[in-house]
């Protein structure tokens, strides 16, 4: 019996065998195949992605035999390449021409016979060109700090760098710095809101997301108690990041929280007092009410976008905010993005109504690739037309969601929004 004896396969890739016994003919072919090459090919570059055209591999041959002609083939989109290959190991330099995925095919050869096969994708992309102004745009992107699969600080800043991103929507989650007997943990935010500003990249701060420590149902406030706990976050939050200039209050308030009279009531004296608050701590910042979900209709889960602000107006948000942020997503088929135009036209009707002062956001619209809906390509071609149509509203912030995908399940809906997916590998939308 062999214990932990190495077969080398047909195409030398090495399959280890542990604590199984072989026959004679198994010793046989384990003596005769030990002799044989041992290929590697090791990449020098990020395999997820790269910023550089010029790239290289290296294809290592151990146990090469004499008097035998090795060469490689390699293919990278579609045009093909052969060299020799005359030591133990062969730097192969190769020239990226194509932005995007490019698909890498090598092929190792002994005397033209061909024993080794390698496979594998580079996502190239192009160095970024600053734009005329570029430090004024309102156009951003949705960033998950904390995210449920982990962010990479450095190959996020990397990827936002690479498209010229300016600003992004981040949450400052209340549950999360926020612990028991009010002690503040935020170190993370620390870390990241001063990176982002010495990129030069702006911030528009998402305060909401409580738990059951803070609020008696563990997700919406219910009375002027955890009003007041709710305001200690806040002035906290806006003292302490003297950088970040634009607040939002709550997320889709509308949706599953906030939603008859009482409630609302409630939501809007939160907005008024935090308005208060945070233009004491910091006279240049301003204040997003609303950040509503827009659906078609009334239900039992959810209230229409523009009555919901209609009822804050009512309530005195109007002036005790600088502007009013909704989520106009479009997840009908097709490219005909109808919904999120009359969305924008409903909201800009709303402001007029009401005097016609009140600025205007899109916190958040985006396109998903989840399985059953847009495939890479009909997602960059909607934000495309989505961010191009929007730009005649003159809003204020322009936030397209989201810059990673949220979880790997390709299924659904929620999880597939990103430029990007949980690996770091850029999408068509990304370019």
């Amino acid at each position: 019996k062999i214990k932990n004896a190495k077969l080398v396969a047909s195409n030398s890739e090495i399959i280890t065998k542990q604590e199984q016994g072989y026959n004679i003919v198994d010793l046989a072919k384990y003596l005769y195949d030990s002799s044989s090459e041992n290929i590697t090919i090791v990449s020098d570059n990020n395999i997820e992605y790269t910023c550089n055209c010029d790239n290289s591999f290296t294809i290592k041959i151990d146990n090469k035999k004499e008097n035998t002609n090795y060469s490689v083939k390699y293919k990278i989109s579609g045009k093909e390449y052969t060299e020799t290959l005359n030591s133990n190991e062969n730097p192969i330099n190769f020239h990226l021409m194509q932005e995007g995925k490019n698909k890498v095919n090598v092929k190792v050869l002994r005397n033209d016979e061909n024993i080794y096969e390698y496979d594998t994708e580079i996502s190239y992309i192009k160095p970024y060109e600053k734009q005329y102004l570029e430090e004024t745009t309102n156009k951003g992107i949705m960033l998950h700090i904390k995210h449920p699969y982990g962010t990479d600080m450095e190959k996020t800043i990397e990827l936002l760098n690479a498209i010229g991103i300016k600003n992004v929507r981040i949450d400052i989650a209340w549950s999360f710095i926020v612990e028991n007997n009010e002690q503040y943990g935020i170190d993370m935010y620390d870390k990241w809101i001063s990176r982002l500003d010495s990129e030069g990249i702006k911030i528009v701060a998402v305060l909401a997301y409580p738990n059951a420590n803070m609020v008696s149902n563990g997700k919406t406030i219910s009375n002027d108690k955890e009003i007041e706990k709710f305001l200690s976050y806040v002035n906290l939050v806006s003292n302490r990041y003297q950088q970040i200039k634009k607040f939002e209050i709550w997320n889709e308030p509308n949706l599953n929280q906030y939603l008859s009279d009482a409630e609302i009531q409630l939501y809007s004296k939160m907005v008024n007092q935090a308005y208060n608050i945070i233009k004491k701590n910091n006279k240049e910042a301003e204040i997003y009410a609303g950040a509503t979900y827009t659906p078609a209709n009334n239900s039992s889960e959810y209230i229409k976008s523009d009555e919901f602000f209609q009822k804050i107006i009512n309530n005195g948000s109007y002036i005790n905010s600088n502007v009013f942020s909704f989520h106009p997503y479009e997840n009908s088929k097709g490219l005909n993005n109808n919904w999120i135009k009359k969305q924008n036209q409903i909201h800009k009707e709303l402001a007029n109504s009401n005097g016609g002062f009140q600025k205007l956001a899109v916190t958040e619209y985006g396109v998903s690739t989840a399985t059953t809906y847009y495939s890479q390509e009909e997602q960059a071609n909607k934000m495309v037309q989505q961010t191009v149509f929007q730009e005649q509203y003159n809003l204020e912030s322009q936030i397209l969601y989201n810059f990673k995908d949220y979880t790997p399940d390709k299924d659904k809906l929620s999880s597939n929004y990103g430029l990007i997916d949980t690996s770091y590998i850029p999408k068509l939308s990304y370019y």
